[in-house]
């Protein structure tokens, strides 16, 4: 994805740009895929207002900026997939198990999954 159409925090152009690489192989029987995705710059974004109660009863307001991808280059996906063909009489079944990760927002999922194919 290259150049899309959104505004950074300071309200510019951030033509955010999401770039990822995939390199597939088989090991050990299995079909795997390791990907990596990056956004090379400051992404789109927004502001928002916090308002904090202290213990003496103040309020305190700060502003935040929350941007989409990264604030500057920012690695979004770290991924390995594993795949087994399971075969029966007339379909093909692939079995599926994906370690997914988003490094800049530190958060992790496991992904399982089948689908199916006819011969």
């Amino acid at each position: 994805m290259v150049y899309g159409n959104d505004f950074k925090i300071d309200g510019k152009r951030a033509y955010s740009t999401y770039i990822e690489l995939s390199v597939p192989f088989r090991l050990g029987g299995l079909d795997w895929d390791v990907r990596a995705g990056v956004t090379p710059f400051e992404s789109a974004g927004s502001t928002f207002e916090e308002k904090i109660v202290t213990e003496t009863g103040k309020v305190k307001t700060y502003t935040r900026g929350d941007w989409l991808y990264g604030e500057s280059f920012t690695c979004n996906l770290a991924s390995v997939r594993a795949t087994k063909q399971l075969e029966f009489k007339h379909f093909n079944v692939p079995v599926f198990v994906e370690l997914h990760t988003n490094p800049y927002l530190q958060r992790a999922n496991l992904v399982l999954g089948v689908s199916i194919k006819s011969l």
